[in-house]
């Protein structure tokens, strides 16, 4: 999980640059959690797995929060605003 106050955005920017980027998942779906503050700020941003459940948008408090899940592997390459990512996959090894 990245906090939205870190200098070191790679897990953000740049996730194959970051050197612990793939995991084994033991589910089905790659994830990415993403809140923001209302006024569009980051808080904090979390790229993993997950077992599935609701994505989309959703406006909780003060807080805009991204749920994204993509099923390919590494497929959870990108910012979480987008509602998927625009890189093909397919053929790719771990799920992370």
């Amino acid at each position: 999980m990245m906090d939205g106050g870190e200098q070191d955005r790679w897990c953000l920017t740049n996730p194959a640059g970051v050197s612990t980027s793939t995991v084994s998942c033991p589910y089905n779906y790659c994830s990415i959690v993403r809140h923001e503050y209302a006024k569009g700020s980051l808080f904090t941003f979390y790229r993993g797995c997950s077992s599935g459940g609701a994505q989309g948008v959703a406006v909780v408090s003060n807080f805009k929060v991204y749920t994204r899940l993509c099923s390919t592997s590494l497929c959870n390459d990108w910012d979480g605003v987008a509602e998927n990512s625009t890189v093909d996959h397919r053929g790719s090894g771990d799920q992370d």
